[in-house]
């Protein structure tokens, strides 16, 4: 093999380690985004089961008074 061909051949396993490179940093930048929004979402039950919780307790606390 010549050195030309060599290049070529090493040019041609950069390009493709440069286009996995992309395609990682693309589906890190995916998995960040539904990171947040799963982050939000877990804010969100959080809120509304602590919610139900309170309403819960209150019921408990009144049933008990009532009873």
């Amino acid at each position: 093999m010549s050195h030309v061909d060599d290049l070529t051949r090493l040019e041609k396993i950069v390009n493709k380690l440069l286009a996995g490179l992309d395609a990682v940093r693309a589906e890190n930048q995916t998995l960040k985004q539904e990171l947040a929004a799963l982050r939000e979402e877990k804010s969100q039950v959080r809120q509304r089961v602590g919610g139900l919780i309170e309403s819960i307790e209150k019921w408990e606390k009144e049933f008990a008074e009532q009873a």
